[in-house]
């Protein structure tokens, strides 16, 4: 049979190299010509075809990865319906010529538009050909060309890696994927974003080379395993098999630097370079980057820089200087505390930079004097090896005589054990003896020192815990295993940097956390002035208030409340600031905007909340000075209590809340999803005027992180008993349902509810039903204020399951729904094609209102009262609604909006057309409006608040870039 083999088409020519001594300034030579391997892959050898691929992305918008996995039998290859010949991949064999010597995926610098595709051929020997490239060039050249050993799938062996610049690959994959009915490779090029070749030429002429630069994040070392089990790095040098690097060596020999280490016993450990090509034959000209040659020792790698020039030169050139080389080796080798590490990680390599800028970075502890710059006097990284690349990093603080360790430690092999042990031994504290070596999961020591013990732990031995918080340090905090949650874990950490006394002292903790100073708020936030200068807007019926030029401009997020008495405050974010306006119902006495607070990337989240008794809530999130920008959050919080005062304002911790909302009470509850420390989990919190703001609890408790891309999935409501009920969608299976969209399998969801008892905590999730992974969304309400409703698309249509008397009833099919499946699946945003959006409200009697609507379906309502729900009601047969808010108050009285499509653009939130208003009493339609506000895509509608107040009145807020428009609807 035909195995991968590898033929040189060109030989070294090295014209006139003599190995002369290394007092000469440098050995002549005309040229270096690269050697030029192809690949032989017989049709009868391939046993598996893997295609995995993605359209082009727009500014970070992708569509997920499609993938066809084709197994050979009986003389073709089939997955599921799609059938192919063998000879259909004849093309993409015969294109594996010409190919350069490679070590690093290469490409294009750019990030934000770009294709993704791989193809692998699985050989009858467990030999893995991987094809791929993620290019903006012509062709999308270059592809990243490698070759697998696979007889352990936990342990690839890398045997060769190529570059390939020419066109006929591209041609060859895009009839194959023809041949098969898929989407061919998205475009020629993306440089121009889809426009065609010819603006590419254009670009190109400019240019008589132009250079691919070798990837950062992770390498080629990942490529071959198409299921996502990736083995790259984040080092870009970490050692390679010698079979990639060794067309290099006899190049690399002819510089003399390298040639007298070489005799000294310094062999090459890694190479990584970027590559220019010629345009004119899209021939390399140049190999440029990094080289690391191991120390005879094994155990140091010193790193420079060196260039390959294929031109007129044709030279080797780097700055390295052979003493500097061998003053980093001795001066790392003379350092005990290393070289005990040696004994605790058998296979490390230290990476030793001659350019101290390429040096770890120093450790992130602002809260301690001790890990200062000018107190860190050594430091190197490490590598452990190309498919576990992830080394200590090691830093000497020289004012302690004592180093910082930067490790994770995961359980790479049967030495784990051994490992720990040792890491028990040398590097932690004597209260780590608690527990021991073989209870601990993950070990982790970057940002925060944390731990990880293995599952069923804490119910093996229940005196472990405590023991363990009694011994650590007070700052650490605790992630306690959850037994609603199967296999969940026991996690400690603190944002504590572990110091280790040179001299053997026991080793101890610095606490990098740091103070950050209480927020003035009074010098970042002004409260609203009732003595503002006010003017009369307009009475305007079914109309608009169409405010003054002060809001006009970049406005952001807004959101609107209404007293009782009528009184209106808006709340709204514009440009870096935040305002607020406030008004009568009726368009008299409105406030001019009043700036609120310009305080660092402010208003992502705009609240204003109000209840019956008359409290107003303003809310909006913020950066505090001296954070980390925009990503570093909290919330400011403004309250007018009934006397009419406004309350002097506070800041709170928590932010981005998937619901918030004020009681009658004057109770802020709130609930939001966040990362625990395993896993993101659902939270919830509450502020009252007597406590403040509570500490949050977790509200999921379920292993495994909520639904991506979940836009309705967490919901909260508060019974007549003041108890707090909560619904969410939630992990139920990994991997378990085959998407259709994705071609992959994936998790599947269900919808879980439980009660916030008396003591704070939450009951076990209850499980209510399963959610289609694609069509996450919930509603939920309190019918008569006591009786739990989860409403929600199943597969089977608009479904509802109500609790009366403690049990969970049959689910009912409210309506059914067609879900066929027969749209683009290359990205999630569509998605909302198929998916309902489902809204309830509860007026005052405790009858929920139940809207539901999607393209092709119109928008329908219900309601639910006297434990059953009445029957559906066609509002609009409207093929495509859209924005669709429904809000109630007053007894049997629905009010509902929604915008009557009449065009969609590119993406789903790109709508023409205009408002409806519909108000639905007794469930009869009896107002139908088409208001007068046209809305078009360019208008981009952010956001639009409709609110019902305590007299029936109904408010509507719609601000797209260029129209500034407030509606009042009598």
């Amino acid at each position: 049979m035909g195995r991968p083999q590898h033929y040189l088409g060109f030989v070294l020519l090295m014209v006139g190299v003599l190995f002369t001594p290394f007092a000469e300034p440098a050995r002549a030579q005309s040229s270096i010509e690269l050697p030029i391997s192809n690949l032989q892959i017989e049709l009868n050898d391939v046993v598996g075809v893997t295609t995995y691929y993605r359209d082009k992305c727009h500014w970070g918008d992708c569509g997920p990865f499609i993938k066809y996995d084709f197994m050979h039998k009986e003389g073709e290859f089939a997955e599921g319906s799609i059938v192919f010949e063998p000879g259909a991949l004849k093309p993409i064999l015969e294109s594996l010529h010409s190919l350069y010597p490679g070590n690093r995926e290469i490409g294009m610098g750019r990030i934000h538009d770009y294709s993704a595709f791989w193809i692998q051929f699985e050989l009858d020997d467990n030999t893995h050909v991987n094809l791929s490239t993620q290019s903006h060039f012509p062709h999308l050249i270059p592809w990243v060309i490698t070759v697998w050993k696979v007889e352990d799938a936990e342990n690839p062996q890398l045997t060769a890696s190529y570059y390939l610049f020419h066109d006929e690959l591209h041609q060859a994959v895009n009839d194959f994927l023809a041949e098969i009915g898929s989407e061919t490779l998205p475009y020629e090029s993306a440089l121009d974003y889809g426009s065609g070749q010819e603006e590419t030429a254009d670009w190109l002429a400019d240019y008589e080379s132009i250079t691919f630069h070798k990837g950062v994040s992770s390498g080629i070392y990942g490529a071959w395993n198409l299921s996502g089990d990736y083995y790259g790095n984040s080092h870009k040098i970490h050692g390679s098999p010698k079979s990639i690097i060794s067309p290099f060596f006899e190049i690399i020999d002819t510089n003399p630097v390298f040639h007298q280490l070489f005799e000294m016993g310094f062999s090459i450990h890694d190479l990584s370079f970027a590559v220019s090509i010629d345009l004119s034959d899209f021939k390399p000209i140049q190999y440029a980057g990094e080289i690391s040659l191991l120390a005879p020792s094994g155990h140091d790698a010193v790193i420079s820089d060196v260039t390959i020039d294929l031109g007129d030169s044709g030279q080797v050139t780097t700055s390295l200087d052979i003493e500097e080389v061998l003053s980093l080796v001795e001066e790392r080798q003379t350092l005990p505390f290393l070289e005990d590490a040696l004994s605790m990680f058998p296979e490390i390599v230290f990476l030793l930079q001659t350019d101290p800028e390429r040096r770890p970075f120093i450790p992130y502890c602002p809260g301690s004097s001790d890990l200062k710059p000018d107190n860190i006097s050594y430091r190197v990284d490490t590598t452990l090896g190309y498919l576990k690349p992830y080394g200590p990093n090691f830093f000497f603080l020289e004012d302690q005589s004592a180093w910082t360790v930067e490790f994770s430690i995961p359980p790479y092999s049967d030495e784990w054990d051994n490992l720990w042990e040792k890491v028990l031994d040398s590097w932690l504290p004597d209260s780590f003896s608690v527990f021991d070596a073989s209870d601990v999961d993950y070990v982790f020591t970057y940002k925060d020192f944390a731990f990880v013990l293995k599952p069923d732990v804490q119910e093996n031995d229940p005196k472990l815990i405590a023991g363990i918080k009694n011994n650590l340090p007070q700052n650490f905090i605790y992630h306690d295993e959850h037994s609603q949650k199967a296999g969940d874990y026991f996690r400690a950490s603190a944002e504590s940097r572990l110091i280790i006394p040179e001299n053997g002292d026991e080793p101890y903790f610095v606490e990098c956390k740091e103070a950050r100073d209480s927020i003035d708020v009074t010098e970042i936030v002004t409260l609203p002035d009732a003595n503002a200068p006010r003017k009369d807007i307009g009475h305007r019926v079914l109309s608009g208030w169409i405010m003054d030029q002060d809001f006009l401009g970049d406005i952001g997020f807004y959101d609107l409340t209404a007293q009782p008495d009528g009184t209106v405050h808006l709340l709204w974010e514009k440009g870096l600031g935040v305002f607020y306006a406030e008004g009568h119902y009726d368009g008299s006495g409105w406030t001019r905007p009043q700036l609120m607070s310009n305080a660092f990337f402010p208003g992502r989240e705009v609240h204003a909340m109000s209840n019956t008794a008359g409290d107003v809530h303003l809310l909006w999130d913020f950066s505090p000075p001296g954070s980390s920008g925009e990503y570093s959050r909290n919330t400011v919080h403004l309250w007018k209590s009934t006397e009419g005062n406004w309350q002097v304002s506070e800041i709170w911790d928590y932010t981005e809340f998937d619901q918030i909302f004020v009681d009658d009470s004057n109770t802020i509850h709130m609930a939001w999803e966040e990362y625990d420390g395993i896993d993101n989990e659902y939270f919830y919190a509450y502020w009252n005027e007597t406590e403040g703001l509570s500490t949050k609890e977790n509200i999921s408790r379920r292993l495994g992180n909520p639904l991506l891309y979940s836009f309705e999935s967490l919901k909260i409501a508060i019974d007549q008993e003041g108890t707090v009920h909560a619904a969410w969608v939630d992990i139920l299976e990994e991997e378990t349902v085959w998407n259709v969209f994705s071609k992959s399998y994936v998790d599947s969801y269900g919808i879980y509810y439980a009660t916030r008892e008396k003591s704070g905590g939450w009951t076990p999730p209850e499980f209510v039903g399963t959610n289609p992974n694609f069509l996450s969304n919930i509603a939920f309400g309190l019918a008569e204020g006591e009786t739990p409703i989860v409403i929600w698309q199943a597969d089977s249509g608009i479904t509802s399951r109500t609790k009366l008397d403690g049990t969970w009833q049959e689910p009912a099919v409210l309506m059914e729904i067609d879900q066929t499946y027969d749209i683009d699946p290359r990205s999630y945003s569509n998605w909302d094609v198929l998916r309902a959006r489902i809204r309830t409200s509860t007026d005052e009697l405790g009858t929920i209102h139940l809207i539901w609507s999607r393209d092709g379906l119109g928008v329908h309502y219900s309601s639910y009262a006297n434990n059953e729900w009445a029957k559906p009601l066609s509002i609009s047969e409207e093929e495509k609604p859209f924005l669709t808010l429904l809000d109630a108050h007053a007894a049997g009285r629905a009010h509902i909006v929604f915008l009557q499509t009449t065009e969609v653009g590119r993406y789903e939130h790109e709508r023409d057309g205009q408002l409806v208003y519909v108000e639905v009493v007794d469930n009869q339609v009896i107002n139908f409006h088409n208001l007068p506000v046209f809305y078009d895509s360019w208008t981009s509608i952010k956001k639009l608040v409709l609110e019902v107040d305590s007299a029936d009145r109904v408010y509507l807020v719609g601000i797209p870039s260029l129209t500034k428009i407030m509606i009042r609807v009598d």
